[in-house]
């Protein structure tokens, strides 16, 4: 996309540098001389700089799916004031992810959790615009697959299920208070018990039909 191809790439070995390669060199040495700045700014200065939201949002809602991602990571990033700090952070994530074994969490989308089974199942973020998405609530098609979604999630659990919600979260980089899922009060009744995070949770937040 930056227009550095064989040719750029055949000038640089002979010692030259085209004006696509310069600027390219320009745009990096710009981000350089902000890494000490906190990683959701520096993030968001490379996503202007580079364009990457023309990039990547491409009509398909693949590219839609990639951009809430890019969304997510700097909403975790806000959480860190110095880039190399959210680094080490990330491998520390990665390696603990790698490590498997007995007795431990395993972290999973709901599509990978098809055909497993487990003794006990949480299911985070259990609110309107998140599941359902956002983008599925004007298609009764695609609403009906995220409730198919949801039948698998709550059904691979042996004993318990846990489907926990927010009363505000950061989102997409925006703090946002969403209702409970429409998902959850399709569940029999007999089939719930709710715990509130505070004693007054309930009554700031839902009224229970």
């Amino acid at each position: 996309p930056r227009g550095i191809g064989k040719i750029s790439i055949e000038n640089l070995r002979q010692g030259e540098r085209t004006e696509a390669v310069e600027n390219f060199l320009r745009m990096v040495e710009g981000f350089r001389t902000r890494q000490k700045e906190a990683p959701s700014r520096l993030m968001e200065y490379v996503l202007e700089e580079t364009e990457y939201e023309k990039y990547i949002r491409d009509g398909s809602e693949e590219g839609e799916v990639r951009w809430d991602n890019i969304g997510e990571l700097i909403t975790a990033a806000e959480r860190f004031g110095d880039t190399q700090e959210f680094l080490e952070h990330v491998a520390l994530v990665q390696s603990a992810d790698t490590r498997g074994g007995k007795d431990r969490v395993v972290l999973m989308t709901m599509h990978a959790a098809k055909g497993l089974e487990f003794d006990r199942v949480f299911i985070a973020g259990c609110e309107e615009d998140l599941f359902p998405h956002t983008r599925s609530v004007t298609s009764n098609e695609d609403l009906e697959e995220e409730r198919r979604l949801c039948y698998v999630a709550l059904t691979r659990a042996r004993h318990r299920v846990y489907c926990t919600f927010a009363r505000r979260r950061t989102l997409w980089g925006a703090v946002r208070s969403n209702p409970p899922s429409r998902f959850l009060f399709e569940i029999p009744e007999h089939l719930i018990e709710f715990t509130p995070l505070s004693e007054n949770y309930e009554e700031e937040i839902i009224e229970w039909n």
